[in-house]
């Protein structure tokens, strides 16, 4: 992910590139629910439940660089290897499209370490197919040992690349003790938001169980459905293992939901009702009309970094909100590891970066920023008290102060410029 995007900002730092990647990724996750579509329903069906996954994307936090957009087409192209060789292994068979699915699966586990929950799933999927072939034994296990092989390399290079350059510790702790040391919500909390989270799904889902219920009987049954059903089932399961919950968790579940309803929308015309019902609300959730905050947000945006910048001539700059992509466009970058500001503000991200936080951000503050932007209100759920009043209290020694506006996916949010700060 991190390779990704720095990728991205070799070509530009300013938000649209990011942007214009991710639409590729989101359009490539289209086209790889068409073709899985395409399994059980005409072009023009398939062609709509490929849409209808793009519009999901957004009503469920897509539109903000979510990190499933960009893997999403990876894990798809798994699903597409063994629904369309299904029955080849059942004959013991394998060709290139296992490996080369495999192999798409285990990159995209590079980008999330959740995928491994769908990841399993496809190798418990291949090796059941293949042990109930005429395929001898050992052969079973030598193809399923190779394919496991092919989908762990990417995290195996990982692994190796950091502890050959002696930062184990540091990639060990990002990708396995952040998710263990950080704070959650309670039991019952959590219980509330996953509910949240699967009435929002509820069309997706009802259309799904529709879209099977209206195919016929022969081919309700046969193996490549039960796959993609079976996808579905895991990928909602996994949201559910997390012990956080967030709308963008259900952006992993939206391609076999969406391939699973392609046969409700080939029944006309009840089928194009059907997927209006899905898309439009979905636009309408996201952000795709909310063009006056855009517009707003595009006037302003030149005028807010002008400023920054014309304020901050030594560029020591904190960002004590959302818009952090300024450190790039600035290149101001704070005397610490820990840039992402939830990580000292949200009391749950305590322990999350294997960093504390006040001692991080004392450091910060030590550095003396000559300009602080302050988002207000900031989005919160569990507030750290002690690192912002540390920065409430350093917010004394600036001289000057001027709001702006700017859109986010939350929509329009204020931005406070401090300037001229001494500490």
């Amino acid at each position: 992910l991190y390779l990704f995007y720095a990728a991205v900002g070799a070509i530009s730092s300013s938000a649209i590139a990011y942007q214009i990647a991710a639409t590729f990724c989101a359009a490539c996750g289209g086209y790889g629910v068409v073709r899985l579509a395409r399994l059980t329903a005409p072009l023009t069906p398939a062609l709509l439940a490929g849409l209808a996954y793009c519009a999901l994307l957004n009503q469920f936090g897509g539109e903000n660089g979510q990190a499933a957009v960009i893997f999403n087409p990876l894990v798809i192209a798994g699903a597409w290897s063994i629904a369309t060789r299904i029955d080849l292994l059942r004959l013991g068979r394998i060709d290139w499209a296992l490996p080369f699915g495999m192999a798409c699966t285990g990159i995209a586990i590079a980008f999330k370490q959740s995928v491994a929950i769908e990841a399993t799933f496809f190798g418990l999927t291949i090796a059941i197919s293949l042990w109930r072939s005429p395929m001898v034994r050992k052969r079973v296990f030598a193809v399923v040992a190779m394919l496991a092989l092919i989908a762990a390399l990417p995290m195996l290079v990982t692994f190796g690349f950091y502890a050959a350059h002696r930062h184990f510790a540091a990639m060990w702790q990002a990708l396995v003790t952040s998710n263990l040391e950080r704070g959650y919500d309670t039991p019952l909390n959590r219980l509330w938001y996953l509910g949240v989270l699967l009435a929002r799904l509820a069309p997706a889902l009802a259309f799904a169980i529709m879209g099977v219920l209206a195919l016929k009987r022969g081919d309700r049954l046969s193996r490549k459905v039960r796959f993609v059903l079976q996808w579905a089932i895991v990928a909602l399961g996994a949201i559910a293992a997390f012990p956080a919950v967030y709308a963008h968790y259900a952006l992993t579940a939206l391609a076999p939901l969406c391939v699973l309803s392609a046969p409700l929308f080939a029944r006309r015309p009840i089928g194009i009702v059907a997927w209006a019902a899905l898309v439009f609300p979905a636009l309408a959730l996201g952000n795709t009309f909310h063009v006056a905050e855009r517009l707003v947000s595009h006037r302003e945006t030149p005028k807010f970094e002008a400023y920054v910048r014309a304020h901050t001539p030594h560029r020591r700059l904190l960002v004590w909100g959302v818009p952090n992509a300024l450190y790039a466009r600035l290149k101001s970058y704070p005397p610490s590891p820990v840039l992402f500001p939830p990580h000292y503000y949200e009391a749950s991200e305590n322990g999350a970066t294997g960093h504390e936080p006040i001692t991080e951000l004392q450091r910060i503050l030590e550095w003396k920023p000559e300009t602080v932007i302050v988002q207000n209100p900031l989005a919160i759920q569990s507030a750290n008290r002690t690192t912002i009043a540390m920065v409430q209290t350093y917010l004394r020694s600036c001289r000057n102060v001027r709001r702006f506006v700017l859109a986010d996916h939350l929509g329009l949010q204020v931005q406070w410029v401090h300037t001229g700060c001494t500490g």
